[in-house]
């Protein structure tokens, strides 16, 4: 089970690298969004990078906003408490609320083998800074033998998340720029465009 739900995706995409996200076996009712979170969704949209090595990252574009992120969890499973708490600790270390989150996902596929998948987890209004270690650290538990490095795609400083238990599982990159934090899984080839095309909210 992934300590941190934040998106649903195809099984063929990255480590689905780190079991990122997990399509999620119950379908609750939603949550109705208020126009605030509306608005949210809207701004977060607008913001996600369009395409990557010509392949559209718009259609598989999923957004979650403030209680969404949890609304398909089960409080009663330790397993899923466990990543509420963890969404929580998240959004409170960035000094804001769990209302003030919102999480924008999408995938695409490059090539026969190729895939890119994109992570956004945006806490607006709040400080990266705090946060981004525990956001790594949601993603290096689920990632056999993590290796963990601070280094640098172009002129960004970035931190890479690799496997030593896995290596043919390739490699993924986090950063925080402005008010959200990002993980980037792209084949080399396309992660400077990737890493440069990523906004500051």
């Amino acid at each position: 089970m992934n300590r941190i739900r934040l998106l649903s995706v195809t099984s063929a995409t990255l480590l689905l690298l780190v079991q990122a996200g997990g399509v999620l076996a119950q379908t609750p009712e939603p949550i109705e969004r208020t126009p605030e979170m509306e608005e949210h969704a809207a701004e977060l949209a607008a913001a996600f990078p369009e395409s990557i090595g010509g392949a559209s990252l718009l259609e598989n574009l999923e957004i979650n906003v403030g209680q969404e992120l949890i609304g398909e969890m089960d409080p009663s499973d330790p397993e899923e408490a466990a990543d509420i708490a963890q969404l929580h600790d998240l959004a409170e270390a960035a000094g804001a609320s769990l209302d003030e989150a919102a999480t924008a996902t999408s995938y695409a596929q490059l090539g026969e083998d190729a895939y890119a998948t994109i992570i956004a987890l945006q806490i607006r209004g709040g400080d990266i800074a705090p946060a981004l270690p525990l956001f790594v650290a949601a993603f290096e538990e689920d990632l056999p033998g993590a290796l963990v490095e601070e280094t640098q795609v172009g002129d960004v400083e970035v931190i890479r998340l690799s496997s030593a238990e896995e290596p043919e599982g390739g490699s993924f990159v986090i950063l925080g720029r402005g008010d959200a934090m990002w993980l980037v899984a792209v084949p080399p080839e396309f992660l400077e465009e990737t890493i440069g095309s990523l906004p500051e909210f």
